[in-house]
Order: C-alpha cells, then structure tokens, then sequence
C-alpha cells in the first residue's frame, strides 16, 4: 500500500471521528436545552426560538459558519444553569424575593462551571456567561460594558430578550412584536448593543411587511 494513500486513509478517519464527536456532542447540547425548557409550561421551545433569532441576526451580520453555529449552541444553552434554579422560583407569578433574585443572579456562572469541561467551545462559555451584561455596564455577573461584552453575548441578549417579551410569562403579559421593538429601541444603547438592535428591528420590519 502506498504511503499516500494511507496517509489519506488516516486523514478521512480523523475528519470523521471529529465530526462524529461533534455530532454526539450537538446532540447531547440540544437534548439539555429540551430538558431546561420543560422545567415550566412557559417556556416550551423557548431555547430553539432563541436559537432561530440569534442564528439570523448572525447571518445578517456577515458572520461566518463557525461562528454561527458556536452562537446557535450557545443560544440552545443559555439556560442550562437555570437547572439549579427551583421550579417554584421558575413559575413564581409575582417579584423575586431579595434572595431568589441572588439564586436566579448565579445561572451563567453555573452553566459555565456545566460546560468546563468542553474547552473547545469557549466562544460558547462566553456568550452564555456573560448574556446578562447591559451595554451601560450594569448588568451581570461582572458589570461588562459596551464592547467588552463578547459579541456572541451581546446577540444572543437581544434574540432571548425579544423572545421572552413576545412569549407569555408568569410575571407579565404577552408583548405584541411591535411593543418588543418599542422596548428594544427604548433600551437601545442601555441594556443591548444599539448597533445590533438596528440590524435586528430591520429585519423585524422586513418580516411584518412581508406578506405571508
């Protein structure tokens, strides 16, 4: 047998371990998601949705496949520290108390702490710890501002936050898609990235006009 082409023999068997291992591992990641999501009746499908959002305002951006596909599996994710989180805060109808507020306040790190031992996927580690920073700095869990937040971060913020306002919630009524892009041009340049919301609500605007 030829050097050569045992070396290319060993190669598509590297290419396909590496794809079967990613193919498991996206597999497991979306499995979690499913199980986050059934923990209350409010958020069924809720991580897939974020998902769809995220992976299109990445798309719009000009973003590349990679980076696309390490936002969708983070946006699958972003929740999965809310595992430590009781149903019975998750479904609670009123206000946090001061100390439920501090439990729910701990999710990302939590998730990260999940997710360590995938070092692979940092860009994933990062926008699901930090999807809770405000881009006026006063969000959570380390205060980040502006672009110090990671961009995967700062789109999967919008896309979970248009999500939750459109969905119903124990807490709150139901936004209409034009009441979300209200709020989101009301927190533009506070809680999210001005120049994202503006790509995002474009492509919001193309959507409702669109006749379906």
């Amino acid at each position: 047998v030829k050097a050569g082409t045992t070396r290319n023999r060993d190669e598509k068997s590297v290419w396909y371990l590496e794809h079967l291992s990613k193919s498991i591992e996206t597999s497991v990641f979306e499995n979690l998601a499913l199980t986050v999501d059934s923990r209350t009746p409010y958020t069924k499908g809720h991580s897939a949705e974020v998902a769809r959002l995220s992976v299109t305002l990445a798309k719009e951006l000009g973003l590349s496949g990679e980076d696309i596909e390490s936002l969708r599996l983070a946006s699958m994710l972003h929740d999965i520290g809310s595992l430590s989180i009781s149903t019975r805060t998750l479904n609670k109808p009123g206000d946090l108390t001061e100390e439920e507020e501090k439990i729910v306040r701990l999710h990302p790190g939590l998730a990260e702490k999940l997710l360590s031992e995938y070092p692979q996927i940092e860009k994933i580690l990062h926008a699901i710890l930090y999807h809770h920073e405000r881009f006026d700095g006063n969000g959570y869990p380390n205060g980040l501002k502006g672009e110090e937040i990671p961009l995967h971060a700062r789109i999967l913020t919008i896309a979970e936050a248009f999500n939750a306002m459109v969905s119903p919630r124990p807490y709150k009524e139901r936004f209409t898609v034009q009441q979300a892009i209200d709020e989101l041009k009301a927190e533009s340049g506070r809680q999210f990235d001005p120049k994202l919301v503006e790509v995002f609500i474009k492509f919001l605007n193309t959507q409702i006009s669109t006749p379906k």
